[in-house]
């Protein structure tokens, strides 16, 4: 065999060796890929499905409900298309095929999240983000249209403000029932600044007017309290001692005097 021959031997090896180390990083990329797009799946469907669950029954509409159950259902059927759903998936996206043919007639099982502490309300606050960012992702991967989203990232804007409102409310509430009037007034007023500091007031008239009326509810249970602590503070009035009668004088004589014999 001539050298030539077995230079090209040679390098045929080393290009063949090269190719298919090639190869597998593709094929190792492919897998990463992949992997990584069946978590990010798997983590849409669980926080959309926790959604649709949890969300708070005063904000979940028909509408609302029915979006979350396309999102899950669409993400549900993408990883279908990566490898073959499990059980739980499989269950899962015959429920919400129900589901949707019910259309707006959709049956709400939510729980209202009433709120009344900071607390409560960010947790509430983190679910409107997290529906945020899902109705966002959803305009990228096609099935929600920019004017579509639009529409529902105006309406979380709402909820949120109307969640704000609602948290001052319930605090000013229940500072009132347990007889603590200033610290209603303070939450009546942070409430009716929030207002204030909205784009659009008009939507929140009605709450405008009763945080107004409840700022004169506590003022007046401020000055009543007020009132009876100085009443309780104020000194005791000394009873005067009746000034004795001349008729009674002998009295405070002694009955044997010695200074008379």
């Amino acid at each position: 065999m001539s050298t030539s021959a077995l230079a090209l031997m040679f390098v045929s090896c080393i290009l063949l060796f090269l190719f298919m180390a090639y190869v597998d990083q593709v094929a190792d990329r492919y897998q990463l890929d992949k992997a990584r797009l069946r978590a990010d799946l798997n983590d849409r469907i669980y926080r959309i499905g926790t959604l649709s669950e949890t969300f708070p029954a005063q904000f979940m509409t028909p509408e609302l409900k029915q979006l979350l159950v396309r999102l899950e259902l669409n993400l549900i059927q993408r990883i279908g298309r990566l490898e073959k759903p499990t059980e739980a998936l499989t269950e899962r996206e015959s429920l919400l095929q129900e589901q949707e043919k019910l259309g707006l007639d959709i049956s709400i099982e939510n729980q209202p999240c009433p709120l009344s502490s900071e607390a409560a309300f960010k947790e509430v606050s983190f679910q409107l983000e997290t529906l945020n960012s899902q109705v966002h992702r959803a305009v990228q991967d096609g099935l929600l249209t920019k004017a579509d989203a639009s529409g529902w990232f105006k309406s979380v804007r709402y909820w949120l403000a109307l969640s704000n409102i609602e948290m001052f409310d319930n605090m000013a509430t229940q500072a009132l029932e347990s007889d603590q009037p200033r610290l209603a007034k303070r939450a009546y007023e942070r409430g009716l600044q929030y207002i204030r500091n909205q784009s659009d007031q008009m939507a929140f008239q009605a709450q405008r007017e009763a945080f107004e009326s409840g700022i004169e509810t506590a003022e007046n249970a401020i000055e009543k309290q007020t009132q009876a602590e100085q009443q309780l503070k104020a000194p005791p009035v000394e009873e005067k001692a009746p000034e004795p009668e001349e008729g009674n004088e002998w009295k405070k004589k002694p009955l044997y005097d010695k200074s008379e014999v």
